[in-house]
């Protein structure tokens, strides 16, 4: 069977553009909990949350952890038009250095200059600093309104191949409310009966995701 030219050419495009995507290495990824929204996580005792040995915060649940891994992946490769991976730091003993503490566990803290090793095209710290207050308020999957009103931060740092910084990204975002309509994530359903002041795991992961969205926003039209 004879193939048609242009499907040819076709293939041989999409072939080139896989193979010449660029690789950006993500090194520093911190997702900072404010103190008083630590203490809340700890007061909902989620069911499968494990306590830090570090500290007396708990672990966020795997499936959380796992999806936030994904979007924040996703969201660096879509903000700089690449293929995202994440650069974890090696201690001696071959064991990954991560954040523990009041930061989401499992992400790299890794510093540009071994990141630099990884050569990568481009290189990304990307930061996020959830507080508990100059937001507006938000209401909790039980329908009671949180006495917390959070308020995100975010630091995007890009580099090219040589570390050379190419361009820094600074929001601070106070609005987590969503327009009738428009709401694109829903809180996940708990089995634990909330209480008002209580913001769940699930309440967090979602608020990142809106973080996230509003970011993406705000850096591809300037990308």
């Amino acid at each position: 069977m004879r193939i048609p030219t242009s499907l040819i050419l076709l293939f041989i495009i999409t072939c080139f553009s896989s193979f010449s995507q660029k690789k950006v290495g993500v090194f520093y990824t911190g997702l900072l909990l404010d103190p008083v929204i630590m203490n809340d996580l700890i007061g909902a005792n989620p069911s499968n949350g494990v306590t830090n040995r570090y500290s007396k915060s708990p672990l966020f649940p795997q499936y959380i952890l796992d999806s936030l891994h994904t979007k924040v992946l996703n969201f660096a490769s879509v903000i700089t038009k690449g293929d995202a991976e994440y650069i974890f730091k090696i201690n001696k003993g071959d064991t990954v250095f991560t954040f523990t503490g009041g930061e989401i566990e499992g992400f790299p803290r890794n510093s540009k200059k071994a990141a630099l090793l990884a050569n990568c095209d481009e290189y990304l710290d990307i930061r996020f600093n959830l507080l508990s207050m100059g937001g507006s308020d938000i209401r909790l999957p039980n329908g009671k309104q949180s006495r917390l009103k959070p308020s995100l931060k975010v630091t995007i740092k890009h580099f090219d191949k040589m570390g050379v910084q190419l361009n820094k990204y600074a929001f601070n975002f106070t609005d987590f409310q969503w327009k009738q309509g428009t709401k694109k994530y829903v809180f996940v359903k708990s089995v634990v009966e909330r209480r008002q002041a209580v913001m769940h795991p699930e309440d967090i992961y979602v608020l990142i995701l809106k973080g996230l969205d509003m970011t993406e926003e705000k850096v591809v039209p300037n990308e």
